[in-house]
């Protein structure tokens, strides 16, 4: 009886084990591992911008609380490719020229965004006159990475081991009635 016990609750802790280890870490050598870290897409909105004569764009660069950054440095991208480079002055207004329409990324410090550059003639009429860049803003979206598992894995991990730990709450008592039951029963001749 004793042995049969031992082996139950091995056999539950070795389940439970098998549940809150990430599979990557008990793999053979040599074997690829599922990466762990899950990554999002986070869609990016595009901003219309209207370019001034000469494909001329004006922008700002501020802070998060709003404040101009100076000497910012300024990269505007067009896919791949770098077709602008400027700094941002006292008042943290930065200026490019000879830009064309289409969509480009500005990043100024740690801050960036996406715009759609339009020249003045094609421009919608919601399209701003300038970019404005908040650097050194850290995005905060109130998620909880938790080392990648997510609401229902977590959830489904708890139950997993609340149900882990009744089961052998349950056998150690089946295996006492089990053992009273033969203490009962009369030795056979």
């Amino acid at each position: 009886m004793k042995s049969m016990r031992f082996l139950k609750m091995a056999a539950i802790t070795l389940a439970s084990l098998g549940l809150v280890v990430p599979r990557g870490t008990v793999m053979a050598a040599g074997q690829d591992a599922i990466p762990t870290k899950q990554t999002a897409d986070v869609k990016q909105t595009t901003v219309d911008v209207e370019l001034g004569a000469d494909g001329l764009l004006v922008g700002h660069v501020v802070d998060e609380n709003g404040a101009p950054v100076e000497g910012a440095i300024v990269s505007i991208r067009h896919g791949r490719n770098e077709v602008a480079n400027t700094q941002t002055d006292k008042n943290g207004v930065f200026h490019a020229t000879s830009l064309r329409g289409g969509v480009h990324q500005i990043v100024a410090g740690n801050g960036s965004g996406l715009y759609r550059f339009w020249t003045n003639d094609a421009a919608p009429p919601k399209s701003q006159d300038q970019a404005v860049v908040v650097s050194g803003s850290e995005v905060v979206r109130g998620q909880c990475n938790c080392g990648g598992l997510d609401v229902i894995t977590l959830t489904t991990l708890g139950a997993s081991i609340a149900a882990a730990v009744l089961a052998g709450i349950t056998l150690d008592k089946v295996n006492d009635v089990e053992d009273q039951v033969d203490q009962l029963q009369p030795a056979s001749p």
